[in-house]
């Protein structure tokens, strides 16, 4: 009998122990900053109906258990409905040079137990029917359980007759 109710109470400190492990939160943070290309912030480019978004994003896991966020993105919405997704830059050549931006070239991260770990990305959208109009901008992604998280992370109500963007100053969560 004592063997079963330790084997019971072994099996419940595991579970529990589990339990414990997987608790805290993955937070994101991002931070708008200046062209890779061209030095400049984020912009509209009018002669080729581009609109570019670099930032940063930093990522902080702190749960006591590896973490995957999936497919950091950016998303267009007029009036709260989403009418187009970002392209995610791979790279960017500057002469000789490639910079690979995310992680190696991926919008998705594998992030240690209790970590902090930043990335460079670069997202682009290109002016097309669907587009016409917008009014904010969202930042999306998926958690390991692919559950959505979107934040919406910049008001612009001109949309495209907007010519520039501010860059941020510091640090703004994205949860």
């Amino acid at each position: 009998m004592t063997l079963i109710g330790a084997l019971l109470l072994y099996f419940l400190q595991q579970i529990i122990h589990r339990l414990l492990k997987r608790r805290g939160e993955i937070s994101l943070y991002y931070k708008h900053v200046h062209d890779l290309i061209n030095e400049e912030p984020a912009s509209f480019k009018e002669n080729y109906n581009i609109l570019t978004m670099p930032l940063w994003i930093e990522i902080h896991n702190n749960k006591e258990v590896n973490q995957v966020v999936r497919n950091v993105n950016l998303s267009l919405y007029k009036s709260g409905v989403l009418i187009d997704k970002a392209t995610q830059v791979n790279r960017v050549e500057k002469g000789e040079d490639k910079i690979y931006l995310g992680n190696n070239g991926s919008y998705s991260f594998n992030l240690p137990a209790e970590s902090i770990h930043q990335f460079e990305v670069y997202y682009l959208f290109n002016k097309t029917k669907e587009n016409q109009e917008f009014d904010s901008v969202y930042l999306t992604y998926y958690t390991f359980k692919s559950k959505i998280v979107s934040t919406k992370i910049l008001d612009i109500s001109q949309g495209w007759q907007t010519k520039s963007l501010s860059l941020n100053k510091d640090w703004i969560e994205g949860n």
